[in-house]
């Protein structure tokens, strides 16, 4: 669950973006998981439901080692970079209002290479 306000635009990364509506500092905690808002979907699960059903999973989940993890946010819109603003819930440094906030997929979803593109 987002911790702060955000709103989706618009991404010159991809699609759409979260973006920042004040500005954010160095540490702060701006995502973190909300049992019963964001979601733990087991493989098992996943994998039974209908193909459309599981391409959203695909498309807006995180992959770990024991399920999915759906954001029940916006956080699900968050993009791709290899200078995430975002590391371990908590902004990578000061940033101002307005900054997309942004992950590097290669640390936190086992997914990483077929949404980057790489298989």
């Amino acid at each position: 669950m987002l911790l702060i306000p955000v709103e989706l635009r618009v991404s010159p990364i991809h699609g759409l973006g979260v973006f920042t509506r004040y500005a954010i500092e160095e540490g702060q905690l701006l995502w973190e998981f909300a049992a019963g808002f964001d979601q733990l979907i087991s493989w098992d699960v996943a994998r039974a439901w209908r193909t459309a059903a599981f391409r959203f999973i695909q498309h807006f989940a995180v992959m770990r080692p024991e399920h999915w993890v759906l954001p029940g946010d916006h956080a699900r819109f968050m993009n791709h970079s290899e200078t995430p603003t975002v590391k371990g819930g908590r902004a990578t440094k000061d940033y101002d209002a307005g900054t997309e906030l942004t992950g590097d997929y290669r640390e936190y979803d086992l997914d990483w290479k077929r949404k980057l593109g790489i298989e």
